[in-house]
């Protein structure tokens, strides 16, 4: 195998890898900031991926088997794929390998959001934090009702959090039911809908009036 079947077959090894942390990073708003990274961790997801593919070539076999079926298909080690011959990997692994990447890119994204590695590390006393989350992603998730304070226009936003995200630097959130007062204090309008957008460092949020219903 030359080099350049040798980088092609590389690639095709990659994408059940970049489809798994493509889909858990978006699952849980992951925003990565090197490439380089990106690509170490995709190849780690698609070792993973390949493993438990053929696991399920394994199942699917022993399945057909029962009804006198057979498939053909073939467990293959991450080596034997790599060297296989030709620029592309045997489709039934790289099938398998694509269900199981999105299963794990699942599997990945309930473990993070149910902070499971944490809690199974407290019982353990190995670490006293409770999650690995950013301030922003659980801050509405107890009191959805806030004031939010607009540096820029000066005016105060009481409202019920609907949507909310964050892009790099500009944090974007969506208000139901909303009051809105001006600089001076006094009370300019209502709205059912305001959407806001603003540099991190052109607003303030305060949780208040816990009792108050949607």
């Amino acid at each position: 195998m030359d080099l350049t079947e040798y980088f092609i077959k590389l690639a095709f090894f990659l994408v059940p890898g970049f489809i798994s942390w493509t889909v858990y990073s978006i699952l849980v708003n992951r925003k990565e900031t090197e490439s380089i990274s990106t690509v170490i961790r995709a190849f780690g997801c698609s070792i993973v991926d390949y493993m438990f593919g053929n696991l399920l070539i394994l199942v699917i076999n022993a399945v057909l088997g029962l009804i006198c079926i057979k498939t053909g298909w073939g467990t293959m080690s991450i080596t034997e794929i790599i060297n296989h011959p030709g620029t592309t990997i045997p489709q039934e692994n790289l099938i398998a390998a694509l269900i199981v990447g999105f299963l794990f890119a699942f599997a990945l994204a309930k473990v993070d959001s149910e902070n499971i590695i944490f809690f199974i590390a407290e019982k353990l006393n190995i670490t006293s934090r409770s999650g690995n989350t950013e301030v922003w992603d659980n801050l509405f998730l107890a009191q959805p009702w806030i004031i939010y304070r607009d540096l820029i226009t000066k005016h105060v936003f009481y409202g019920c959090v609907q949507e909310y995200s964050d892009k790099q630097d500009i944090h974007e959130i969506l208000l139901n039911n909303v009051t809105v007062w001006n600089s001076d204090g006094s009370e300019s309008y209502s709205m059912k809908k305001v959407y806001l957008a603003r540099n991190i460092n052109e607003f303030t949020i305060e949780i208040a009036d816990y009792n108050k219903g949607e």
